[in-house]
């Protein structure tokens, strides 16, 4: 899947978004990079929630069993949009700060189907 952040985190995985939280205009979500990755979905328990949760990733297709994650993990995810272009899954993303405490952010990806 291509996946292409489309709200606070940045869609490059290897420099964190030094603004999360902040909406990004649509101009700059459009000229981002995307990245390229393996979507999983599944239910997992969640501490925070107490309660079990949908849970998205997307992985470095390269990695193997224990493959790196290329964005943040989405919580609570659920796929808000399905389109001949593509699909669009909207979570929660969450940061936790130097002083420790979890904060949770809106995001959505923007998915559609890369080569095989």
């Amino acid at each position: 899947m291509y996946a292409h952040p489309v709200s606070s985190a940045d869609a490059l995985p290897s420099r964190p978004d030094p603004r999360p939280g902040i909406l990004r205009p649509k101009r700059e979500i459009a000229r981002a990079d995307g990245v390229i990755g393996d979507l999983t979905t599944c239910n997992r328990s969640d501490d925070l929630l107490r309660r079990t949760t949908l849970v998205a990733t997307l992985a470095d297709p390269r990695g193997g069993a224990k493959a790196a994650e290329l964005l943040p993990p989405l919580y609570d995810a659920a796929l808000v949009l399905i389109a001949p272009a593509g699909m669009m899954f909207r979570g929660s993303e969450r940061v936790v700060p130097e002083d420790g405490r979890v904060v949770q952010y809106v995001q959505g990806w923007w998915l559609r189907a890369f080569g095989n």
